[in-house]
């Protein structure tokens, strides 16, 4: 068969089989996917018709938020008026919300029951409201039960008069906070002219039906049980000239109600056939002008590939061109002849670019490597190296060819290379070293080098070189060994500190503990008393050191303010030494203070932190000299105007403190002494607090020790000047002994130790006690009897004592009475009073209870007045 018909066999077959698969596919597949096409826009048209759907409930619902959230609509609630309606909905707003489509707008109180109600277009005094829509008016109907509780309500409500649009908002005051008054609901007409102005916003014909049909057809039947599923549209494709969306819309209720139908023309499927049958066309065209190029080209070419191979090999031969390639197709002796020519070639020139290309690819490796590299010979001198290397060190291997490491390196760099590579040529294996080398900068760097033998030929041995630069990770595990080393010393300084606090913490509990003990078995009264008294004074140094902590921790936070009243300074500093006096007397130590008589009568500050820091120091100093005295002094210094500055110092004949160990009595969680053989006991918190709160005040606490020469403590601070007869701190509050007996008081605590002590101290004073576990049960108590005052804890299980507190207040909102709570809480940090005041409580005491604190937070706020009946 000559290569002409064979070609014209191939050209033909190969033609017919690419129309024959061309129109298959584009029947099959491009027709189905014109029709997938169809159906996806249709669901988009689905989608963007509840879309619009969803808009308009939205838009109600922010109607619904503008008349509840509204302070005259929280009166209202309270204060049912007509006046109110026949302002805000009566024949002015008639218009403004027909046109916004609001059917009716109705009110409720948190009971469920209707306050109030208009309807439009007419609106008149209240509507009737229709009885399927009443019988969902209730608090615990899912329709209304979340906005009684905060929550909203919004989407489509069906009713026997048509499907309307609902939206649910709780009636809050105008900036949103506090619990629900009630509740307002809006509705608005879904008829078919709103659906009509909805689609044509939504740029979708649809249409909006009942789900259910007295006489359902087989379609329709077919249409609900493919949207079954929540969410779901079908698509009816059909066989007409359109397609059809099909979802269903659920009510508040989650229950089907009403079916969206979208139906658009079939244009994307038309357009797709049409498409296939000039695509079919196309290709058949293009074939019957490639078979007619073939058999041009067959004619044509045929002799000129004789004379091309003809050609190229004498052109190869008498020119010894390698690389050149005989140009010649087809399947044929000719072609055979060539491509074994061809082959002959492509070896020689492969063989030789293989070469080239090894050789480039290994410089190519070598002089983008991070690494210097280089290769000597037994001697010492260098016969390669690379351009990192040539970087590095300021040198070429022009530079170096011949000479060896000591020509250009210090003699002790020099000597330690050679001593390394005999060291490889003698094992005969690969080595590593670390190396110090100076730079081309001047820089002296930490290498690791790898040295191997190479194999060579002749007498001469090589040795191959790669240096890494680890001068970053030598001075990485430098870095990581002293940030380890501090961590250490961090952790054993925190660890040795919670050791100590334990013990501070233990010790005073243990007095506790073992004086209670002591206390239940004592037969005599003075005897229980002496017992208790000594268990109280250990539960007051158990305060104190919690205090510490607390306040430390203020400060860490940054949540430490400080005061600024008028107060006695002298008086302070008198009556604050006075009180240490007969502990120094009794260590037999000269105790002594010199106040400066210039210093003001009053000045204003915090006296409450400038007493800690002065208790600290003193006391410190006591208690850490064994024998001398103690001297305090407060000098008045020069300050800036309208300030008064106060230089104080606290100096002891104690131990001393040690220079290294100066800095770190101030720290934290260090002490000087931190052995469980320490002399003194101590939290360690004192010195570091008193600095902080000084710094606090504008000074700034300083030591002056040695050991064996004693301590000296100062500080400077400035106060306000106090102009004459201004106020001083105001005096405590008096004893109330004017609270009267016989209160009933409903104690509301979750822990039962806690619970017993209120119930027993009330009980001592002649009060009727009741008693809560958590504010589930204290709203239990009250609805079933009156009492005169509630003492609320405030956290507890179930229902804490803000949310307890808020309820009862709403309550007391319908019945017009007000009963006094009071907050008896451990919750004892900034700001928790002035919380639980906001949160609607009368007054506050702290734990642990003192019996005078909560007689007097009683006696304010119920005037020892019990209730009545």
């Amino acid at each position: 068969m000559t290569i002409r018909r064979k070609t014209l066999i191939i050209t033909g077959i190969t033609s017919a089989g690419l129309l024959a698969v061309l129109y298959l596919t584009s029947h099959v597949f491009l027709q189905s996917s014109f029709r997938q096409l169809q159906a996806e826009s249709e669901v988009k048209n689905v989608q963007r018709a509840l879309g619009t759907l969803e808009d308009d409930v939205r838009l109600l619902d922010r109607l619904a938020v503008d008349n509840a959230s509204y302070d005259e609509t929280c009166k209202f609630i309270r204060h049912p008026s007509r006046l109110f309606l026949d302002e805000m909905f009566g024949e002015g707003a008639t218009g403004a919300l027909s046109r916004q489509g609001v059917r009716s707008i109705i009110f409720l109180d948190l009971a469920g029951r209707v306050v109030g109600s208009r309807c439009y277009p007419s609106a008149g005094a209240g509507c009737d409201i229709a009885p399927d829509l009443k019988a969902l008016l209730t608090a615990g109907d899912p329709l209304i039960r979340p906005a009684l509780g905060g929550s909203n309500t919004k989407g489509i409500l069906s009713l026997a008069e048509g499907p309307f649009i609902a939206a649910v908002r709780p009636i809050l005051p105008t900036n949103n906070h506090g619990p629900a008054h009630g509740a307002v609901l809006m509705l608005r007409t879904l008829n078919q002219a709103r659906v009509a102005k909805m689609a044509e916003r939504a740029g979708v014909q649809f249409t909006i039906r009942p789900w259910t049909d007295a006489r359902p057809s087989p379609g329709l039947l077919d249409i609900r049980e493919h949207l079954k599923t929540p969410g779901s549209i079908f698509v009816e494709t059909g066989t007409g000239d359109s397609i059809k969306g099909h979802t269903a819309i659920r009510d508040i209720y989650q229950r089907p109600v009403l079916l969206l139908q979208t139906e658009t023309p079939l244009t994307i499927y038309r357009e797709g056939r049409i498409a296939t049958l000039y695509l079919t066309g196309s290709l058949t065209i293009a074939c019957l002008v490639f078979g007619l190029v073939i058999e041009f080209l067959l004619n044509r070419l045929l002799i000129r590939r004789v004379s091309a191979l003809d050609e190229s090999v004498r052109l190869i031969s008498d020119q010894q061109h390698q690389s050149a390639r005989v140009d010649v197709g087809g399947n044929d002796e000719i072609t055979s002849l060539a491509r074994t020519i061809n082959g002959m070639l492509a070896a020689i020139e492969s063989a030789r670019a293989a070469k080239q290309e090894a050789e480039d690819r290994h410089l190519a490796f070598m002089n983008n490597s991070p690494a210097v590299a280089a290769i000597k010979d037994d001697n010492g001198r260098y016969l390669y190296i690379n351009e990192p290397f040539a970087n590095m060190f300021g040198r070429t291997l022009e530079d170096l060819r011949g000479k060896s490491v000591s020509d250009w390196m210090p003699a002790e760099v020099a000597a330690l290379s050679a001593t390394h590579d005999k060291a490889v040529l003698a094992s005969g294996r690969a080595e590593q070293f670390e190396e110090t080398a100076p730079t081309a900068r001047g820089t002296w760097r930490h290498f690791l080098s790898f040295r191997f033998p190479l194999p060579a030929s002749g007498q001469h041995r090589y040795v191959g070189l790669i240096s890494v630069d680890i001068t970053d990770r030598k001075q990485a595990e430098e870095d990581l060994r002293k940030t380890k080393e501090a961590a250490e010393a961090a952790g054993r300084a925190k660890s040795e500190f919670l050791a100590n606090m334990s013990h501070e913490i233990r010790t005073p509990m243990n007095g506790i503990v073992g004086m209670i003990d002591l206390a239940a078995e004592a037969s005599r009264a003075d005897e229980r008393e002496a017992y208790l008294s000594i268990a109280k004074s250990s539960a007051g140094s158990l305060l104190r050191i919690l205090d510490d902590i607390l306040d430390s921790s203020k400060i860490e936070a940054g949540k430490l303010d400080l005061e600024a009243i008028a107060f006695p300074l002298k008086e302070l500093i008198e009556n604050l030494l006075q009180s240490f006096a007969p502990g120094a007397a009794q260590k037999g130590l000269t105790f002594g203070w010199e106040i400066d008589p210039g210093l003001p009568v009053q000045v204003e500050g915090d006296p409450t932190r400038l007493r800690q820091v002065l208790t600290n120091l003193v006391g410190n100093a006591l208690k850490f000299t064994a024998s001398g005295s103690v001297k305090v002094d407060a000098m008045r210094m020069e300050g800036d105007e309208g300030k008064v500055k106060v230089l104080f110092s606290v100096t002891d004949t104690g131990p001393g403190i040690s220079r290294d160990k100066q800095a770190q009595v101030f720290a934290p969680f260090s002490q000087g002494d931190t052995s469980t053989t320490r002399k003194h006991g101590g939290t360690g918190l004192g010195l570091s607090l008193s600095k902080r709160l000084v710094f606090l005040m504008g000074g700034d606490l300083h030591l002056e020790s040695a050991p064996g020469a004693g301590s000296r403590f100062e500080f400077a601070i400035e106060f306000g000047e106090v102009t004459p007869g201004r106020t001083l701190c105001p005096p405590a509050d008096p004893p109330f002994a004017d609270l009267k007996p016989e209160l009933r008081i409903l104690s509301v605590e979750d822990n039962p130790v806690n619970q017993k002590l209120v119930v027993a101290m009330l009980q001592k004073r002649g009060h009727h006690v009741a008693t809560a576990c958590n504010g589930r049960e204290a709203l239990k108590a009250y609805d079933q009897s009156r009492f005169d005052a509630i003492l609320m804890d405030i956290q507890m299980p179930e229902m804490d004592g803000f949310e307890a507190t808020s309820l009862i207040r709403a309550r007391e909102a319908l019945t017009g009475l007000r009963t006094p709570i009071i907050a008896l809480t451990a919750h004892a940090m900034k700001g928790d009073e002035k919380r639980c005041l906001e949160a609607g409580m009368d007054g506050y005491v702290s734990k642990p209870v003192q019996l005078q604190d909560l007689y007097s937070a009683l006696a304010r706020a119920c005037n020892g007045q019990p209730a009545a009946g």
